[in-house]
């Protein structure tokens, strides 16, 4: 067992389920845990080949108080979305006239905020648009299905989720190269209602798994974490509580 083996044994924090901190090499970094120990071994070698290449990609676990996030389509929702435990917002909505109000009014609140950059109207999803969301809207970070426009979220200093549809195996291997290729922070794969596939994934990839889409109750919510995903989003209000 070489020094990269042994060097990150020590554990400084524990988060919520699936998840832990280590020490290595006295710089603390968050690793996802999603089955056994042996599981996790695999996981945190992983980390450590890329965070010894300069790649610091799990920041976003950090984030993650409550499991459930609130995913906000409706500007009527948001007050509900506010309110509840859950202390990040995905935001599906809004206007180029409205966003940094809305935006202004979750940071307020205490909460975490990622905004879809292609449900914003008047906001062209391209290096314009996104520089203008992280110069003057100022969210925490932006979801996005395009890889280029992940880049560019980072490129100036913005958080970033990939989204990805699970339509077939072609589709998540298809998936998994981009996210190689962007370097997201995190991964939303939908839907969400695949444990399965879900804990598969966390196998094929070091990026955290947020499990979006279709997930109607407590039970999925449970699945989907119990399989490896950070977090879980949805648009259901009685979820985020």
């Amino acid at each position: 067992m070489t020094k990269v083996d042994t060097d990150f044994i020590i554990q400084t924090k524990s988060y919520p389920l699936n998840t832990v901190r280590f020490e290595y090499r006295e710089k603390p970094f968050p690793v996802i845990i999603s089955f056994n120990w042996w599981g996790m071994f695999i996981k945190v070698r992983v980390f450590i080949y890329l965070f010894e290449r300069g790649v610091y990609m799990y920041p976003i676990i950090d984030l993650v108080e409550h499991q459930t996030i609130a995913t906000v389509q409706k500007e009527e929702e948001l007050e509900l979305a506010i309110k509840s435990q859950a202390n990040i917002i995905f935001l599906l909505m809004g206007s180029i006239f409205n966003v940094q109000e809305l935006v202004n009014k979750i940071k307020g609140a205490g909460k975490q905020v990622f905004i879809h950059v292609e449900f914003i109207e008047g906001i062209v999803a391209d290096r314009t648009g996104i520089s203008y969301l992280a110069k003057n809207v100022k969210p925490t970070g932006i979801i996005s299905t395009k890889g280029n426009l992940i880049r560019i979220a980072k490129d100036m200093n913005l958080m970033a989720i990939q989204r990805i549809f699970l339509i077939d195996h072609s589709a998540v291997l298809r998936g998994i190269k981009a996210a190689e290729q962007s370097q997201p922070d995190a991964i939303e794969v939908m839907p969400g209602i695949m444990p399965h596939i879900i804990e598969g994934l966390t196998s094929m990839t070091p990026y955290p798994i947020i499990a979006g889409g279709l997930v109607d109750n407590q039970r999925e919510i449970d699945e989907a974490l119990h399989a490896g995903a950070l977090a879980v989003s949805t648009g259901k209000s009685e979820l985020w509580q």
